[in-house]
């Protein structure tokens, strides 16, 4: 029960990594705010399954885990920066819309201006489509590859003209995904 949170979130920084997989599943299955906290410090872990294990028991438990995770969106830990954005736009986190817009700004950390673009996407809200858009202009690949992926999730047809654009990019990931989102907008696409 939550009484034996502290206990659990103790063991994720154990030096046996299978030790550290269980307490982030049986914290997982605890879901109180304490227990989504302890999981989101585990995503700056130097291990990277263990920090994917953290990830992947945060999306367990949803909702509760979207303030301590918008929060590391504005620290100044890369990796758990990614996977805070990852995780909100896997768990489509209206709320997050603000600190993902703002981590679109960040310049010093490509993978998550990235990822919080494609999390922007997941999401759906048109509202972002600004946003998104000056995504596309950035001058890392990555970050516009993920802003055609987006485009296509949101599905507004005035984009086409951006995805146009990125259909000739000078990176062929970026090709391909603006291509394909172009071809799933239908026949104005």
């Amino acid at each position: 029960g939550p009484d034996v949170a502290p206990q659990l979130a103790a063991l994720l920084s154990d030096e046996d990594e299978t030790v550290r997989a269980v307490a982030a599943r049986a914290l997982s299955r605890i879901s109180t705010p304490e227990a989504a906290e302890a999981l989101a410090r585990t995503l700056s872990d130097p291990s990277e399954l263990t920090s994917l294990r953290a990830a992947e028991n945060l999306e367990r438990i949803g909702p509760l885990a979207v303030e301590p995770l918008t929060e590391l969106l504005g620290t100044d830990q890369r990796r758990a920066q990614v996977l805070a954005a990852r995780i909100l736009g896997d768990l489509r986190v209206a709320e997050a819309r603000p600190a993902l817009r703002e981590a679109i700004r960040r310049e010093w950390n490509t993978d998550l201006r990235a990822q919080a673009t494609l999390a922007l996407g997941k999401i759906g809200d048109p509202d972002d489509i600004p946003a998104i858009l000056a995504a596309s202009e950035d001058s890392s690949w990555p970050v516009r590859a993920q802003a055609a992926n987006a485009l296509e999730m949101i599905g507004d047809t005035s984009t086409i003209p951006t995805l146009e654009l990125l259909a000739v990019d000078r990176e062929w990931w970026v090709r391909l995904n603006a291509s394909r989102a172009l071809v799933n907008m239908g026949p104005e696409g």
